[in-house]
């Protein structure tokens, strides 16, 4: 509903609160930690992009140790020297 859409971000009186158009659409308790996410109940809800989560989950998988290709140091230090990324090195 509102994604992609620029917001006004207030600090008022221990809330943060997002308006857009001068309406407020979320109000957030102000919190004193860094990088602190905090989210409204119900936030993702409906959104399919992500299942309703606020990323989409990591799509991750796991090598097995003897699958590492092992190389010599001279190939990081030739990409160096060439100053470009050669994919077909690997």
């Amino acid at each position: 509903m509102y994604s992609g859409r620029d917001v006004d971000v207030r600090d008022l009186n221990g809330r943060i609160e997002i308006l857009v158009n001068g309406v407020p659409i979320a109000i957030h308790k102000k919190v004193q930690r860094s990088r602190a996410v905090i989210l409204c109940p119900g936030q993702y809800t409906g959104l399919t992009t992500a299942n309703g989560h606020a990323h989409s989950r990591p799509q991750a998988r796991q090598i097995a140790a003897d699958d590492v290709e092992i190389r010599s140091l001279d190939v990081y230090e030739r990409l160096v020297e060439v100053g470009v990324s050669t994919p077909d090195l690997f």
